[in-house]
């Protein structure tokens, strides 16, 4: 093989295409490429998934609030290029006179800079993107004995291709701590399932857990409350990516670097209306910000 062109291109959502690519070429790094390249893309909806999906908010038998959840995630540098192998077989060449065989490079992810990196043979660009955000409607009944459950859905369409988010979640509260005028405790915990569906292109699970502890404070004569709280949470999110390029098929299940997140924040309630800002720190750190209304 004399000549050797790879172009790699960004499908919608910017999930790597290896049109035009030898088979052999494929078969030997296809998948390694997808996973370094994708997988900051799995973190990052892992994290946005698990922003205050498990909230401080808990009411008695069908009480409810509905929310818009808001999130910003925060994507580090060091989530922006990756280390590539690849696994040639056979000496090749770029242009004629630049031999490869396997070799190791860096290069840039899903969320690397517009242009390749200096050295990359294969030219891999990404978004050039430092966050991405994130908006869904949630609801949140009581079932009563301190019981809730959580609901999250949301159809789109995109350039065409349609998708869907979908989430469930239970949670209990304990009983007040501080049955004491103007102050209260409170501790709660819950665990969630969220799907993610786009097209014939990739589906993702997502599962996670928090615990938190609220401290509710509610100054007298005031219609308003205020309600700081921290937590600790657990997530695990993985990824699938099946599609077909010329005949040859791609199936590969990528798992995100989250696994741990802390959480501190501030609740605001007044009459009916509610506000929640959090700050989550983990693999990727994300600002999450909650508005929603609400019957205790």
């Amino acid at each position: 093989m004399r000549k050797f062109a790879f172009v790699g291109s960004i499908l919608v959502f910017a999930f790597p295409l290896f049109c035009g690519t030898p088979e052999e070429f494929i078969k030997g790094t296809a998948e390694e490429i997808l996973t370094e390249y994708a997988k900051p893309m799995v973190t990052a909806f892992g994290t946005a998934m698990g922003t205050d999906f498990i909230d401080r908010k808990h009411h008695g038998f069908l009480g409810f609030d509905l929310d818009v959840k808001l999130s910003w995630v925060s994507i580090p540098e060091k989530a922006k290029t990756a280390t590539y192998t690849i696994v040639v077989g056979d000496t090749v060449w770029i242009g004629t006179d630049t031999p490869i065989t396997d070799t190791v490079f860096e290069g840039n992810t899903i969320f690397g800079g517009s242009e390749p990196l200096l050295n990359d043979p294969i030219g891999l660009k990404g978004l050039n993107l430092s966050g991405i955000p994130f908006a869904i409607p949630q609801a949140n009944i009581g079932l009563g004995k301190g019981l809730n459950v959580s609901v999250r859905w949301v159809p789109f369409q995109l350039k065409g291709t349609s998708g869907q988010i979908f989430g469930a979640g239970l949670k209990y509260a304990t009983d007040d701590y501080l049955p004491v005028p103007t102050f209260s405790l409170n501790f709660i915990t819950g665990i969630g399932y969220q799907y993610f569906q786009f097209g014939d292109i990739t589906r993702t699970n997502n599962i996670n857990g928090a615990v938190l502890a609220k401290l509710g404070i509610s100054p007298p004569l005031l219609p308003l409350s205020f309600s700081p709280f921290v937590g600790v949470g657990m997530e695990n999110t993985n990824m699938n990516f099946k599609y077909d390029c010329e005949g040859i098929n791609i199936d590969k299940t990528i798992k995100g670097n989250n696994t741990f997140r802390g959480v501190v924040g501030l609740g605001i309630d007044f009459l009916l209306f509610n506000v929640d800002i959090s700050y989550n720190i983990g693999e990727m750190n994300a600002i999450g910000l909650g508005i929603g209304v609400g019957i205790r």
